[in-house]
């Protein structure tokens, strides 16, 4: 029994040896395992040759043989698993060499791997996944390539025409599977941060807007307001009327939206900007800032309105009485009324406030003069205060002629024409203008 126990270990012994020997990995290990092979040898001889019974001394040794002979056997298991492993191994390269077109630097792990079948179902798993995400990538957003892509699996070739053309650069400068989306992900990032930087451009040109917006509205309310005051303190209308030029804030235009703006662009917690940002161009930035500072949400609004200063008062002209009362007015009153509103307006805006008038060539011209009763002689007052000629057509004469302060012409049509002609003029001068032509003065 002994003699067939040492047939046994030996031919696994040389089997376990032959085994290793084709490994180099397990090179260095080799004699290290003849030495304790030798020693346990030894010791199960030495301890057989000196029992008296045979049979007992193996009977009484065989659970202490068996798991040696076990441990050896398991050995070899270990070795077969170890060749399996390795033919994965190669497998897993020519996979990368075909992936990568190149061999990999170091498949050793720097750390023990407790469970590599769990590992490798989770790459498989993991590989499964991604050729998926692949393939749904192109019949979703570009079937018309499927022909050409799925099969090659080139992660460059699919960014290349899945991304707009300006990614290009950054795609083909990246010849690395591995970092190509680190890249296109820094090149995004560098396009955000010049689109941020765009943004405040374009929301520092809108704030300068609305800052020329807002003053030219006050301008414009100042001006109207020293109209009023010319209307309401110089001159009256036959009955005693006076015309006003009245403002109020435009209800549908809040101008206090502009200030709203400015407080929301300094108040970091509301996202106003990230809104603003949201939008591409101007035009839709300003409407989007006067709807969240206080715009109508229904109201048809554009950015060329929001950008006229006309619309955030209202103004409105009419004849009152001292007690308030509102008169509509005669032709007659409402041709002064007009007359004067136009005076004021010229007066207002020909000088400062608080400065004296200009020297000019002013002109005032009023037509149908004979119908406007006394509210030509308050024309004709004004002209004279505020430095005005007074150019008048009538068909019938002015109703009062004043020596020396008038140059009055008549026209008659020539009936020898077709054409729609006068005669020359025929001037009907006063004193003063025959002593100017007899002086050499031309009238």
């Amino acid at each position: 029994m002994f003699k067939s126990y040492q047939g046994v270990a030996n031919s696994a012994k040389d089997n376990f040896t032959a085994q290793l020997e084709s490994n180099e990995e397990f090179a260095g290990i080799i004699q290290e395992i003849e030495k304790v092979e030798e020693l346990v040898k030894g010791n199960v001889y030495a301890e057989f040759k000196q029992t008296s019974d045979k049979s007992e001394f193996i009977k009484d040794n065989q659970n202490d043989i068996r798991p040696r002979l076990s441990a050896i056997s398991g050995v070899q298991n270990k070795i077969k698993e170890y060749e399996e492993w390795k033919l994965n191994l190669e497998k897993v390269k020519l996979q990368y060499q075909d992936l990568y077109n190149s061999a990999p630097d170091n498949l050793v792990a720097d750390a023990y791997i407790p469970n590599p079948n769990k590992e490798h179902e989770t790459f498989i798993r993991a590989e499964a996944e991604y050729f998926s995400s692949y393939k749904k990538t192109i019949q979703q957003y570009i079937p018309w390539e499927a022909f050409r892509l799925e099969e090659e699996d080139n992660l460059s070739e699919l960014a290349k025409s899945l991304l707009p053309e300006a990614f290009h650069d950054a795609v083909l400068s990246d010849q690395s599977e591995e970092t190509i989306i680190e890249t296109i992900a820094n090149y995004l990032h560098r396009i955000n941060d010049k689109n941020r930087q765009l943004n405040n451009r374009k929301i520092q040109k809108i704030k300068d807007l609305l800052h020329d917006v807002d003053v030219a509205a006050s301008q414009q309310e100042n001006i109207i307001r020293r109209i009023d005051n010319f209307l309401k303190d110089k001159t009256s209308i036959t009955g005693g009327y006076k015309t006003r030029l009245k403002k109020s804030t435009a209800t549908l235009f809040p101008k206090e939206w502009m200030s709203r703006f400015q407080e929301n662009l300094e108040d970091t917690s509301n996202n106003f900007t990230g809104r603003l940002a949201e939008k591409i161009d101007l035009e839709n930035m300003i409407i989007t800032a006067f709807l969240d500072c206080g715009g109508h949400a229904g109201m048809q609004v554009t950015a060329q309105k929001l950008l006229d200063p006309s619309v955030y008062y209202e103004v409105e002209f009419k004849m009152e009485s001292t007690t308030g009362r509102v008169n509509k007015g005669s032709k007659g009153q409402t041709y002064a009324a007009i007359a004067l509103l136009c005076i004021a307006r010229l007066s207002v805006m020909d000088n400062e406030e608080g400065k004296k008038q200009q020297p000019a060539v002013r002109i005032m011209p009023i037509d149908e003069a004979e119908g406007l009763g006394s509210n030509y002689d308050m024309l004709h007052d004004i002209a004279q205060i505020y430095d005005y000629q007074i150019i008048s057509l009538s068909i019938g004469p002015v109703g009062k002629f004043k020596d020396g302060e008038q140059y009055l012409y008549i026209l008659h049509k020539n009936m020898e024409e077709e054409a729609a002609v006068n005669y020359t003029p025929m001037a009907i001068l006063c004193e003063a203008d025959k002593s100017a032509i007899q002086n050499g003065i031309e009238i």
